[in-house]
């Protein structure tokens, strides 16, 4: 199972951010860090521009209702305001197809990643991000709730419709030594 998130048509301004944290160490990963830490503002910049550019490959929708026993989908769609958890969609759009720049989409992402993401703010080993909504939503969360909701996401990739591939070249950028 793979837990890294796909990136293409995730908006610029998000992955700027995301490579800027990995490149100051705010956010943290063995992978990601190094590979951020050496490249310069420009070459982040480029590399996020590069992969909001590339089309993303698949739409997906979220079900009409979703039945109350389907802890995921419930979550994901209409939220817990009993406990101050709003829907996943509030933020990050119909069929988690993310909003703007600073919500990312999360249909097709791993189940894995997601879940790893949730359980980070929870622990508060992962930044708040934008308006630093997610650690308390996140905290609000069961184990149970936060593998329901990562793997209903993960499953609207293979429910929705592949989008067109087109060669997208990344911007150039001068070579490093």
């Amino acid at each position: 199972m793979a837990a890294f998130p796909r990136l293409a048509g995730t908006g610029q301004a998000y992955l700027q951010a995301q490579l800027d944290a990995f490149a100051d160490g705010s956010r943290k990963n063995a992978v990601m860090q190094p590979m951020a830490q050496n490249l310069t503002a420009t070459e982040r910049q480029a590399v996020a521009l590069y992969f909001s550019q590339l089309p993303p490959p698949f739409s997906a929708s979220d079900p009409v209702q979703p039945a109350p026993s389907d802890t995921g989908a419930w979550l994901a769609t209409r939220g817990r305001w009993t406990a101050q958890v709003p829907a996943c969609a509030q933020c990050h759009g119909p069929g988690g197809n993310g909003v703007g720049a600073q919500f990312p989409p999360l249909a097709g992402l791993p189940a894995g990643y997601i879940a790893g993401q949730l359980q980070g703010w929870k622990a508060g080993s992962r930044p708040p991000g934008p308006l630093a909504l997610m650690p308390d939503i996140a905290k609000k969360l069961s184990n149970a709730e936060v593998t329901a909701v990562a793997a209903y996401y993960e499953q609207l990739a293979a429910a929705g419709v592949a989008a067109p591939s087109a060669a997208v070249q990344p911007p150039k950028t001068e070579s490093r030594p």
